[in-house]
């Protein structure tokens, strides 16, 4: 009976330490800080910007909220249904309902956004052609996270966003990824 006692004793401290050893390693792969998606979605705007549109004027989430203090500004969100249907700059309009009234607009600073800033930098150089006053949301839904702001969903504030597809996943800590 003791020598029974003393090998399922060892079994159990054989899994216990089994266990230990395939947790740690994963205890050990910390997910890229915020600082460090932060750069990464940053340089991968510049990217997008210097191949695709290079010449559009942009501004950062903290000149836009700066900006809507002293000006209206039509905020405009040219991403998917399905992506707006998760969460919303709030305050922001769809393309499409931009699109049946655009004249309406036509003496407003308009500054578009969309996950990342590469369909709404195609966009806005669309609208600079038609004569807006047209600017990139630098680093769009993802840039907004990581000033710490929040979205709005269909049940009120939100911090559940739409990032297009898993290559777009920076979004800081705190933030739920959709897509």
């Amino acid at each position: 009976m003791l020598t029974l006692l003393c090998h399922s004793s060892k079994i159990h401290t054989f899994l216990l330490v089994g266990c230990l050893l395939l947790i740690r390693p994963l205890a050990a792969q910390s997910p890229i800080d915020n600082q460090a998606r932060q750069q990464q979605m940053l340089e991968m705007y510049q990217r997008y910007k210097s191949k695709t549109f290079p010449s559009i004027p942009d501004v950062s989430v903290e000149e836009y909220l700066a900006l809507k203090k002293q000006e209206k500004i039509i905020l405009l969100d040219v991403r998917e249904f399905r992506e707006q249907q998760v969460s919303i700059i709030p305050g922001a309009i769809t393309k499409e309902e931009f699109e049946k009234n655009s004249v309406r607009y036509k003496n407003d600073m308009i500054v578009l956004y969309c996950t990342i800033g590469y369909r709404s930098g195609i966009y806005t150089r669309k609208l600079l052609k038609r004569n807006f006053q047209a600017f990139n949301l630098i680093g769009g839904v993802l840039a907004w996270a990581h000033a710490g702001q929040l979205f709005a969903g269909l049940d009120g504030e939100t911090k559940k966003v739409h990032i297009y597809g898993k290559k777009w996943n920076l979004l800081p800590q705190g933030y739920e990824a959709v897509w």
